[in-house]
């Protein structure tokens, strides 16, 4: 995000005007250009930016473009740090071309003896995992989020290789901006992992920062503290040989029943689809913020839902069975409470490849497996009456991002829903539900100033852009 900041813009406009820095200061009637360097190297106040900034605008005849770049410079300029870290860190989760996580967990205490190479946490992560695909492992992590070690474990997981791994994650419940903010990255990036549980510590317990890494096939376990935001130690046991991994793992159990699980899911779906529609409608009372790769399956139009219930036989029940129309009571509510003159916003963030492949092949990201796809048609009639909403507003994603496997939707003041689409509905569905409070001021300033003002095109554009696809 350096790119938005005061001296990237002045940069770019001394470098467009074919401009020198003692040009400019010239022109600009500036006696000491030291106040110009000053500015480029990110030194300055932000009174002297803004001061610099109002001389701009008198001295030069500016674009409507460079009056929005210099306002939009201004704004990011006047950020706290603790902001400017978290739009940064969770735009990774969404971006193309996510900046690189450095390396910064360095081993200095291996099997009690101190480390005289390198060895980073990122590194010792996945020698462990690596071992051997059958091995059956099973992970404890208490307090600990850095994004390195997010990024390990996410790599693993997604190496392409089939694995046997259980992950328990416990987090700290803090007023620590930053530890939330990775939290949320952690929280967003894992949630993908159907074997991923993770857990929310009661505030009455002081808990520390560590992992205990369990080798169920060959009976080993490992053992690591972290002591500070640089450093760590790392033990090897045998599980039978010593009381210390009995006693590590005993101390993970008495967490888990002084913590709260944050990952919801049921083994029958087509039982819970009632509970799961009720659910849903009572949350259409927040607003929301969105971020799907398609429309949702629950904001079709209630005339297509029905024709894809009947093609199914009503999934195989018929239409007089109770859930059915327990159902049907729930869906057509819920269209009237979507469409209701100046009812609730709903703020949609889609992926522009995502809504283009619903529009070809009918099939929403949550779609219900039992039932068809969309026709063409059907799908064309469904995302006109979308943008044809008032009580929403639908975005784009540019190029330079897209949803992946990062489905999640905010209820303001409630809860974040995270889940993977592509692990389907039917087959145990499951969803990581936020509550955080600090966490969701976090989430909702994210997706408002960040996501939907740098990250989107405008909603006129975006419409513009969905009408064409659907020519």
């Amino acid at each position: 995000m350096n790119e938005r900041r005061f001296s990237c813009f002045l940069e770019n406009f001394i470098k467009d005007k074919n401009l020198t820095v003692a040009s400019l200061a010239a022109q600009m009637k500036i006696s000491n250009k030291t106040a110009i360097t000053r500015i480029l190297n990110d030194k300055a106040t932000i009174n002297s930016i803004k001061s610099f900034a109002e001389k701009l605008v008198k001295y030069f005849d500016l674009t409507d473009d460079d009056r929005a770049a210099i306002e939009a410079a201004l704004y990011h300029e006047q950020l706290p740090d603790s902001v400017v870290t978290a739009r940064r860190i969770l735009s990774g989760l969404f971006s193309k071309n996510p900046e690189p996580i450095p390396n910064r967990l360095k081993c200095t205490l291996k099997n009690a003896e101190k480390c005289k190479e390198n060895i980073y946490l990122y590194d010792d992560i996945h020698n462990i995992l690596n071992d051997s695909e059958d091995d059956e492992y099973e992970i404890f992590i208490e307090s600990v989020n850095t994004l390195a070690f997010t990024c390990a474990l996410y790599n693993i997981l997604h190496d392409g290789k089939h694995r046997n791994i259980t992950i328990h994650q416990y987090f700290s419940d803090t007023d620590d901006v930053t530890e939330n903010i990775h939290q949320l990255y952690t929280v967003i990036k894992l949630s993908q992992y159907i074997h991923y549980y993770p857990y929310v510590i009661s505030p009455s317990i002081i808990n520390s920062s560590r992992l205990n890494i369990i080798n169920r096939t060959k009976n080993k376990a490992y053992l690591i503290n972290i002591y500070n935001s640089s450093n760590y130690t790392f033990l090897e046991m045998d599980i039978g040989g010593t009381n210390y991994s009995a006693h590590t793992l005993s101390e993970f159990e008495i967490l888990k029943s002084c913590s709260t699980p944050l990952r919801d899911g049921f083994e029958s779906p087509m039982d819970s689809l009632p509970d799961y529609l009720e659910l849903m409608a009572k949350l259409d009372s927040c607003v929301t913020y969105e971020m799907k790769s398609t429309p949702c399956f629950g904001m079709l139009p209630f005339e297509v839902q029905k024709k894809l219930y009947e093609d199914s036989n009503y999934l195989g029940l018929g239409l007089d069975h109770p859930m059915v129309q327990r159902m049907y009571k729930t869906m057509e509510s819920r269209e009237k409470a979507l469409y209701k003159p100046n009812g609730v916003v709903k703020n949609i963030i889609f992926d522009k490849d995502g809504v283009r492949r619903f529009i070809e092949n009918g099939r929403a990201s949550d779609h219900v497996p039992v039932l068809r796809s969309l026709t063409h048609e059907e799908a064309v009639f469904s995302v006109r009456r979308l943008l044809e909403n008032e009580n929403a507003k639908i975005y784009l994603l540019n190029d330079n991002y897209c949803i992946k496997n990062n489905e999640c939707v905010l209820f303001e003041s409630n809860s974040l829903a995270v889940f993977d689409p592509s692990l389907g509905y039917w087959d145990n569905f499951s969803e990581i539900s936020v509550k955080n409070k600090k966490m969701l001021r976090i989430m909702r300033d994210f997706i408002n100033e960040e996501i939907i003002k740098n990250c989107c095109y405008s909603l006129e554009k975006s419409k513009d852009i969905v009408n064409e696809m659907l020519k």
